[in-house]
């Protein structure tokens, strides 16, 4: 809405701004261990990971998140086509300017009926990205239950309240901090963890609906 008005001088009381929404159920559904092991062996997934489900573009930021990975004891798993239009060429850069290709996983394109179970399984979910229009990752991992670390631009804040864990988007040092808070404190993470799953029932298809049809 601000860019709209900002970028085309239009008066303020003549934008709507109509919010993009999650299927809350679809996404906290329970999985069985056992189909939660089907997943890990269809992607080759390691025990504990961090997850990033998205393009693979300059603009989401993720050599940020690949430099925290030098002060981590886990992996990234880096879901995403990276033959995609627009690879960020910086991504393998990092990986090997750091030496992290044994931290780093490429499951490839992820089945969108994997992509709840596979949220679920992630001990956090990274979404360190500079720019955004919406960002309906970030609140399709708060209504799976997971822990989300984020950039800290306006529309993420916004969208994400007090549900999320926000860095500098390029300060790796704090997005590797973040992540530690997560892992290490599980009073943080379940605190953080009830609180994404109340802010992603926010964010529903009917109400997008009704704003729409309301404009």
């Amino acid at each position: 809405k601000k860019n709209i008005i900002d970028f085309y001088k239009i008066p303020p009381e003549k934008v709507d701004c109509a919010y993009n929404g999650v299927n809350f159920e679809r996404f906290s559904r329970a999985y069985s261990a056992e189909e939660k092991e089907n997943i890990r062996k269809k992607y080759i997934l390691p025990e504990k990971f961090l997850l990033y489900i998205g393009t693979l573009q300059p603009r989401k930021n993720i050599p940020a998140v690949i430099e925290a990975l030098k002060d981590l004891d886990i992996k990234l798993v880096l879901a995403g086509n990276r033959k995609a239009h627009n690879f960020d060429p910086k991504i393998d850069e990092t990986i090997e300017k750091n030496n992290l290709a044994n931290k780093i996983i490429f499951p490839g394109w992820i089945d969108e009926d994997d992509k709840p179970a596979l949220l679920q399984m992630a001990e956090c979910f990274v979404f360190p990205s500079l720019y955004e229009g919406f960002g309906i990752p970030l609140i399709e991992a708060m209504a799976a239950g997971t822990p989300v670390v984020c950039s800290g631009i306006p529309v993420l804040r916004e969208i994400g309240k007090d549900a999320a864990l926000f860095c500098e988007e390029k300060n790796s040092r704090e997005f590797a901090e973040n992540i530690s808070k997560i892992l290490a404190d599980e009073n943080s993470r379940n605190n953080l963890i009830e609180k994404g799953k109340n802010n992603a029932q926010n964010f529903t298809w009917q109400k997008s609906a009704e704003k729409t049809l309301e404009a």
